[in-house]
């Protein structure tokens, strides 16, 4: 479905176009468009993608915890997202979803290390831990 950004200032509408798509791609459960999209959410502004990209997802997480945001809200969202896309995207990172939510929570300062797959784990096994790990029977780290 196509949308119209023409509300936006010219600088979000790539960006919420491509978030659109990587959205629906994500409900699909379509690797190949998901892929496409985030190709081009990468080749965008990275300061503005990041901002925008961060506020939303603040927006969402209040949206969804109306008496204030803690950390079990956070735990469940990541839990869900990781199990979620775990199923369909097996090289998904809890480590770097909770990197993701902290930032647009505030809570993460800029200068934090990026994050690096575990001497453990090799591309396709997701790094997992004993709260979010969606593929217990694949864990090394188990």
């Amino acid at each position: 479905m196509e949308q119209n950004w023409r509300h936006l200032p010219p600088p979000a509408r790539p960006i919420a176009a491509a978030t659109s798509a990587a959205v629906e791609a994500a409900q699909l459960k379509d690797g190949e468009a998901l892929a496409g999209a985030v190709a081009q959410l990468a080749a965008l502004d990275p300061a503005q993608t990041g901002l925008i990209l961060g506020v939303t997802v603040r927006l969402l997480l209040e949206d969804t915890s109306p008496d204030g945001i803690d950390a079990d809200s956070v735990r469940a969202v990541l839990e869900r997202c990781v199990r979620g896309a775990a199923a369909w995207q097996t090289e998904v990172d809890p480590h770097v979803v909770l990197l993701l939510l902290a930032g647009a929570l505030g809570v993460v300062a800029e200068d934090d290390e990026t994050p690096r797959r575990s001497r453990t784990s090799s591309p396709g096994t997701p790094r997992c831990c004993s709260r979010t790990c969606s593929a217990p029977a694949r864990c090394r780290r188990s």
